[in-house]
């Protein structure tokens, strides 16, 4: 069931809704709408609904009501309430006053976001730092929009957790197909701006086009140029181009679904940002494509009776019809800053390098365009290129070239050297951020630079749960930093138990709609997140669970219902889990609380597990 929280944290249940819609977007939004209408269980409070009071989902979430009409009905009205995650609006409420310009990574940009925001996050996937300027003094959901159109992510939240990624998702082998669980389609096409070409500008002259395989068919049709001084490197300036102007044609399908359920999706519902396959006959059409929103119709209950669901926008259906492969490790993808060349300073292997040239049976060619090629004679596979650019070494034929030698830097698969003398120079690592410099060795995730291994004279550090700790039996005692074991919570003495509680068959029953004590504890908040686990005997109604700080310290509300479940013997299994943030080592306090939902039905409840973990 639904319930609803007032501006003094007065939670009611929210009975007399209907038209329930939820919607869900793949850039993190969620929203609630409903029809809510005058009862006598709702009287007391029916009047007094304000905007910023907050819905309370079925899973516990929060959504501010944002926009509400009042229809007159008869004798009375009804009200038509549209709710956004809380999320959004606490965002709003959280403004930052500090303002910078320069370069930061993913990870410290979120931080310098989220700082005092009351959430946390995590960071899925690799991004490359940006550039900004005079960047802050907003809103922070303003200035994370900005972020995440910079940095190209996504992201979702639950509860206080943001999770961002590259893309949110997963990508199945689930098919939407006609006469199996697609009842109606609709294909939107709009060329009004459809573009195949560009042009883009950035500093000291730096000039990119790009031209889309469709201009063979539909003509050169341009974007307005790009012109950005804070691009550098061609290929980054290209692929913004042709961001450009692939997305210039817009293609978007609706699609209603039948219960998907039913169908073998390995899924309660789809989600937002699943790549599915899209297999419709009477378009002729077979592609893999994206969820960017679902609508869903539900009752009371949580239950979805209707799904549309909104694919995205894949002009890619032309490429793959194409079916174009370009060479892309060409020497002069080195040469022109196309891919990453790190610094590595290297003593010469000055023997093994003069043996090697004096064995070799090579000859030499001067090709038209210009440079020397040294080809070798018993396979002509392995050669050696040499012009005012650099010098690229390949192994199939000049197709391309693994190891360059270019004024950017030098790209080697395999070096064969003495001694590196770390006081002079600086090694750093490929796949990750490892360095050593000196006296000390640093290997920082090249995900979150926040986790690292740091090792100097005498000391080592790790941060942010790098490490991983095995056991001699095999077993793991700390992964990524936080140890497996549970972490105990003390219950109060006598129990803890509302006046209307009653003990009976090793449960305890109440018929009130009010919250009851179930129990107090007490536990130092040294795990991430809070565990209960018990059964509920629920018949004809439902059991509402709740789990409430108090006393100071870590505030925390959250709560669940608890349906009947005809195939349960005894009672139901629950479990709830709170996300306490990040451990602080103070004391905390809480209650758990259960109520029958329907009036004059009794519900039972058995607390069998309470600890921390994480």
């Amino acid at each position: 069931m639904l319930a609803i929280k007032d501006l003094n944290g007065t939670v009611y249940l929210l009975t007399g809704a209907s038209n329930i819609i939820r919607k869900r977007r793949v850039n993190g939004e969620k929203e609630f709408s409903f029809k809510l209408e005058k009862t006598k269980q709702n009287a007391h409070f029916f009047d007094a609904i304000d905007k910023y009071w907050r819905l309370i989902d079925f899973v516990g979430e929060e959504y501010p009501i944002v926009y509400y009409r009042d229809v007159s009905e008869g004798n009375s009205y009804s009200r038509e309430i549209s709710c956004l995650h809380s999320f959004y609006d606490d965002m709003r409420n959280h403004y930052i006053y500090e303002i910078f310009t320069g370069t930061k990574t993913f990870v410290d940009m979120m931080n310098f976001i989220f700082e005092g925001s009351g959430y946390t996050f995590n960071i899925i996937g690799s991004f490359y730092a940006q550039n900004f300027e005079n960047f802050g003094d907003d809103f922070g959901l303003e200035l994370f929009k900005t972020a995440l159109e910079r940095y190209k992510s996504e992201f979702k939240v639950q509860g206080k957790f943001v999770t961002l990624q590259d893309k949110i998702g997963n990508t199945t082998d689930f098919q939407y197909r006609h006469k199996f669980n697609l009842e109606s389609i609709e294909r939107e096409v709009d060329a009004l701006d459809f573009s195949t070409y560009g042009e883009g500008f950035g500093k000291d002259k730096l000039h990119v086009t790009y031209r889309s395989p469709l201009a063979d068919i539909y003509g050169e049709r341009p974007i307005k140029a790009i012109r950005d001084e804070r691009f550098t490197n061609a290929e980054n300036l290209k692929n913004k181009v042709k961001e450009a102007v692939d997305k210039s044609l817009k293609i978007s399908l609706t699609v209603k679904l039948s219960d998907l359920r039913a169908n073998g999706y390995n899924k309660n519902h789809p989600d937002e940002g699943d790549v599915i396959i899209l297999v419709e006959d009477r378009f002729n059409m077979k592609v893999d494509t994206r969820i960017v929103e679902i609508v869903e119709l539900l009752d009371k209950k949580g239950k979805v009776i209707d799904c549309d669901v909104t694919l995205s926008n894949f002009s890619n259906i032309f490429e793959q019809q194409r079916r174009m492969h370009n060479a892309t490790k060409s020497l002069a993808d080195a040469i022109e800053g196309k891919r990453p060349l790190p610094f590595e300073a290297l003593a010469i292997a000055v023997q093994q390098a003069t043996i090697a040239l004096q064995n070799a049976q090579t000859e030499l060619q001067f090709p038209d365009n210009g440079g020397i090629l040294a080809i070798d004679k018993t396979n002509p596979n392995k050669l050696v290129l040499f012009n005012s650019a650099g010098i690229g070494i390949s192994d199939d034929g000049g197709q391309t070239f693994e190891n360059a030698l270019t004024g950017s830097g030098l790209v080697a698969d395999v070096v064969t050297t003495g001694t590196i003398n770390t006081a002079f120079v600086r090694i750093q690592g490929a796949t990750g951020k490892m360095y050593i410099t000196g006296d000390q060795f640093k290997s920082i995730d090249y995900v979150d630079p926040s986790k690292y291994v740091e090792i100097v004279p005498g000391m080592l550090t790790v941060g942010n749960g790098a490490i991983k700790i095995i056991r001699p039996d095999g077993a793991v005692w700390v992964e990524n930093g936080v140890p497996k074991q549970d972490v105990a919570v003390q219950e109060t003495s006598p129990k803890f138990i509302g006046y209307n509680t009653t003990e009976r068959d090793r449960y305890y029953r109440t018929t009130v709609q009010t919250y009851e004590e179930l129990g107090a504890y007490r536990t130092t908040h040294v795990g991430r997140y809070l565990k209960v686990e018990g059964y509920a005997i629920v018949n004809n109604g439902d059991l509402g669970l709740a789990v409430q700080s108090y006393a100071g310290g870590i505030s925390f509300y959250q709560v669940m219902t608890i349906h009947y479940d005809p195939n349960s013997i005894g009672g139901t299994f629950f479990e709830m889990t709170i996300d306490l943030g990040k451990p602080s080592y103070s004391s905390i306090r809480f209650y758990i609380k259960f109520r029958s939902i329907d009036a004059a039905e009794e519900v039972g409840c058995r607390i069998d597990g309470v600890y921390q973990f994480g």
